[in-house]
């Protein structure tokens, strides 16, 4: 997994070497309900959250400003409605 931390020990997200590597993106994945399953090297050293910090959070409660998560969270739910 090369330093990707996943919310699923046994899930292979990104392979070693891959694109993400490559790039050096600071990347995050949610799963459906809005929680981190992936927070890469550099999405930590971009933001300052440790893997233990942000995996499993709900993304909006790291992401998005206070006065801002009720809007995030509908803008997040209707998402899931064009998937």
């Amino acid at each position: 997994m090369n330093g990707y931390a996943t919310s699923d020990r046994d899930a292979v997200t990104a392979a070693p070497g891959g694109l993400l590597d490559l790039l050096k993106v600071a990347a995050v994945v949610l799963d459906a309900g809005g929680h981190i399953a992936l927070w890469s090297p550099e999405i930590e050293q971009l933001l300052g959250y440790t893997p233990a910090e942000a995996l499993r959070q709900r993304a909006d409660t790291l992401l998005v400003a206070p006065e801002n998560r009720t809007r995030g969270r509908e803008l997040f739910a209707l998402s899931l409605i064009h998937i």
